[in-house]
């Protein structure tokens, strides 16, 4: 399923009048019918209900997808949010390996200390992400 005809469906039911979701989407009304017909066909299933000419409504079946089709957009825009992150550097995993003996040497653990607050100071807060406090304590942003 391609996400184009999620984004056309989930459009046209919050519009509930394809005129406007084809001006909201910048397309022509007669390629987003295209799209909601190759999806309801590619469904089984009637999404919406076309009994006026100038406004539709969602079937049963429109309703039910609804929100599992504006989950899946979501997760895809958190997923590409997650790729452009860790392909910046911003998200990922840093492993450091140490020997036995320099576990307890305070330069060793000072400059660990030191390489956290410089990652962490080099990368833009997040909206709703947690972080430390000087007390030591998460805090949400």
């Amino acid at each position: 399923m391609e996400t184009s005809l999620l984004r056309s469906f989930i459009e046209v039911a919050r519009e509930l009048h394809f005129a406007h979701a084809a001006a909201t989407l910048e397309t022509t009304q007669p390629s987003l019918s295209r799209n909601i017909q190759s999806l309801e066909k590619e469904l089984g299933a009637a999404l919406f209900s076309r009994a006026n000419k100038r406004r539709v409504s969602l079937t049963a079946a429109g309703k039910a997808f609804l929100p599992e089709a504006e989950k899946i957009i979501r997760q895809l825009a958190a997923a590409e949010e997650l790729a452009r992150a860790a392909g910046k550097g911003e998200r990922g995993r840093l492993s450091i390996g140490a020997i036995s003996s320099m576990l307890g040497n305070p330069a060793f653990i000072d400059s660990l200390g030191e390489m956290e607050r410089r990652w962490k100071s080099s990368i833009p807060p997040r909206p709703g992400s947690p972080d430390r406090s000087e007390s030591g304590r998460w805090t949400w942003r």
